[in-house]
């Protein structure tokens, strides 16, 4: 990590113009405390050229997000809502202002109608830590303030949104979500209603687009018991946190049809009970097919959509190393064709140690099936693309490190 990171973002921010950051007017803080740095741009490619030439390279790039070491920054062309403006961009380059360290922000007004509505429109929640910028809307320029959110919904809802403003019942905007969606489409067609069209069409291709190709591909860690894949994921998840702030761990399955208990504890006797019998077990496999395939489309892919980034501990390549675990009691050629029909991760990565190693810390099967175990995890992982192999008889601190220089070195080829 760059020592001079901070100075480098002052600089480039300084120096950037037709742009103006939201929400936040200390960027440096922002980043250090975990958050992410969001910057309207009128001319995305002349301010990414800007970036890349004075902050550096990203580890990786998706969608609008650059992501380094320390944090990511997103260059955001315009705030719509399917379409529809939230804010103007020309208006609110135009009213934005310069902080004591010549950075240019968005004005009071915007900050507060963006970050208070914002979460109801795009999602009819709620999310508390607005209201100061609100309140700072209201103490600076309430007049200001009601003409913006008149202009953006119209004479109705702009003036119910800024009488719950004046009594500090933010929450309330959820309630009139539909109203306050359909105010804003109204008003975005009757302003520049082929721009809004076409907004609409291009958020529909960009919807279709992350679906397809999710711009963050989930990742796997396989490994017998012992190898420690939990801790590691763990570990990995908080190395990964100024990178990709929101990680989502799974076990095993995504648990659509039936959730996975997170509860359980660690298994101690994997092999403990007997294997199902031949049609007990064929109707499980088609239970997971249809929970993986459910659970990537229902979970995996929307969550891949905005920006989180899923890891798993175990996945369905397990049964086809250790069936007992899983009380497979049928043919193992219909398990693997179920397997090259299951959604497949962008990484896979093997936890590998001697086998005396892992009995040391789990002694939950005898050896013999640990040595059996390792030589069926490495054949199967060395026939599938984009996988890795990582010796976690090392600290734990240096395997994760090792896990997670894989998973942004996947992501960079990715984003090519």
């Amino acid at each position: 990590m760059s020592a001079t990171w901070q100075a480098d973002v002052l600089r480039w921010l300084r120096q950037l113009e037709n742009a103006v950051l939201l929400k936040t007017a200390d960027p440096i803080g922002t980043l250090q405390a975990g958050g992410d740095l969001d910057i309207l741009v009128g001319d995305r490619a002349v301010a990414e050229a800007s970036l890349i030439r004075e902050v550096g390279p990203p580890l990786f790039r998706a969608r609008y997000g650059y992501f380094y070491e320390w944090g990511h920054i997103d260059l955001i062309p315009r705030i719509e809502w399917r379409g529809a403006a939230v804010l103007q961009t020309v208006a609110t380059l135009a009213s934005s202002r310069l902080t004591a360290d010549g950075v240019r922000v968005a004005d009071s007004a915007s900050n507060a109608l963006l970050f208070w509505l914002r979460p109801p429109i795009w999602g009819a929640i709620f999310k508390p830590g607005c209201e100061p910028l609100v309140e700072r809307a209201m103490a600076e320029d309430p007049t200001a303030f009601r003409q913006l959110l008149v202009r953006t919904f119209g004479a109705v809802e702009g003036q119910r949104l800024f009488d719950l403003a004046e009594q500090k019942k933010y929450a309330a905007a959820v309630q009139g979500v539909r109203a306050l969606r359909k105010a804003l489409w109204i008003r975005a067609v009757l302003r520049r209603p082929f721009a809004t069209i076409g907004g609409l069409l291009h958020h529909v291709a960009m919807e279709l687009g992350v679906r397809f190709h999710p711009p963050l591909p989930w990742v796997a860690v396989l490994g017998p018991d012992g190898s420690g894949k939990t801790t590691i994921l763990d570990a990995v998840s908080e190395l990964l946190q100024p990178t990709v702030p929101h990680r989502r761990l799974f076990h095993w399955r995504p648990g659509v049809l039936k959730p996975t208990n997170p509860d359980a504890g660690p298994v101690t006797d994997p092999h403990g009970q007997i294997p199902r019998s031949l049609p007990v077990s064929l109707i499980k496999l088609v239970f997971l097919l249809a929970d993986w395939w459910l659970g990537y489309w229902k979970r995996i892919v929307p969550l891949s959509a905005r920006l989180h980034f899923c890891l798993f501990d175990r996945c369905y390549y397990d049964l086809l190393v250790d069936p007992r675990r899983y009380r497979y009691g049928g043919p193992m050629i219909l398990a693997r064709w179920i397997g090259a029909l299951v959604p497949q991760p962008g990484l896979v990565v093997l936890l590998e140690a001697p086998a005396e190693v892992l009995q040391a810390r789990k002694r939950e099967v005898p050896l013999e099936e640990t040595q059996r175990q390792l030589a069926a995890y490495r054949e199967l992982v060395t026939a599938l693309p984009g996988s890795r192999i990582v010796n976690c008889a090392r600290p734990v601190a240096e395997v994760a490190r090792d896990v997670r220089d894989l998973i942004v070195q996947m992501l960079r080829e990715r984003a090519g």
